[in-house]
């Protein structure tokens, strides 16, 4: 069975929502992947990646888009980035 939501405690842990990866497939050689904490924690996670048809390479066409909503004179940003040592816009709190 394929668990398609998660509870707010499971997002905002950042091993947990780091850990936890999601893949979906068009059929026709595109794909995207990340985490469930939306981090690209991976060369191969992507927003859309489109395999190429004359090798095995595959291309990132959208690697991420740092999200952010404004509401009520206060920003809330949806991305996160992993550096090292850092989690940086904590977009998974």
């Amino acid at each position: 069975m394929i668990q398609d939501s998660f509870e707010a405690p499971f997002i905002n842990d950042v091993h947990y929502a780091f850990d936890k990866e999601f893949l979906i497939t068009s059929g026709n050689g595109l794909y995207t992947a990340s985490t469930i904490g939306n981090c690209n924690t991976r060369k191969y996670h992507a927003l859309l990646a489109a395999s190429n048809q004359y090798n095995d390479d595959v291309n990132v066409l959208v690697a991420n888009i740092d999200e952010s909503v404004n509401c009520n004179a206060k920003t809330y940003h949806l991305a996160t980035h992993k550096y090292p040592c850092l989690y940086h816009p904590q977009g998974y709190r």
